[in-house]
């Protein structure tokens, strides 16, 4: 979720399944060490992170911002999908993906998909970003943002959506070529 220039908001991510308050802030209200929350850009982007997804953790997970008079909840749902589901679907043995349930109206939505490498693995030339296994056409500029950042450990690939709407539902995923397993989104 992007702040907006007043730096007084509080940003929290709540689990709505039990309710579960996970994060406020920067700091983290459960004990489960997956869930972690990350500022981003001079901490106007707060980013939930939820580390080693597993099935139970799909559902929907709201970020509030306490906005004047009230809050403003932005809700965002998650899909699991087990790693031999998400192979089978590939086209060919080698091609993996990621998938995440995506729902939210707003101003702009990152999805990043973290793909670790190792010295003995080729890094993947690129991927392709997909909503209900169609390929996205990201020609539409103002549309769609795509971006990369590589260091040592790992590629993590960026869609940006702007402007999102109801239009945007979806189960999206990034695929490519020797994308590992362990890739995340």
């Amino acid at each position: 979720m992007r702040k907006k220039k007043e730096t007084n908001k509080l940003f929290a991510w709540t689990r709505l399944a039990d309710d579960a308050l996970l994060t406020a802030g920067g700091q983290s209200f459960t004990t489960d060490v997956r869930f972690q929350v990350s500022p981003k850009r001079h901490a106007r982007d707060w980013v939930l992170i939820i580390r080693r997804a597993q099935i139970s953790d799909s559902g929907c997970y709201l970020c509030e911002v306490n906005t004047e008079p009230v809050s403003t909840l932005f809700p965002v749902y998650l899909n699991v999908v087990p790693a031999q589901e998400v192979v089978s679907k590939s086209a060919t043995p080698q091609k993996q993906s990621a998938q995440l349930m995506v729902k939210m109206e707003g101003k702009a939505l990152h999805l990043n998909c973290t793909v670790d490498i190792t010295e003995k693995q080729l890094m993947p030339a690129s991927i392709i970003w997909t909503k209900d296994s169609l390929q996205l056409d990201l020609n539409n500029k103002f549309k769609y943002h795509t971006d990369s950042q590589v260091n040592d450990h790992n590629i993590v690939y960026t869609l940006q959506i702007n402007e999102v709407s109801n239009n945007d539902d979806g189960l999206y995923a990034c695929e490519g070529d020797s994308v590992p397993r362990a890739a995340q989104m």
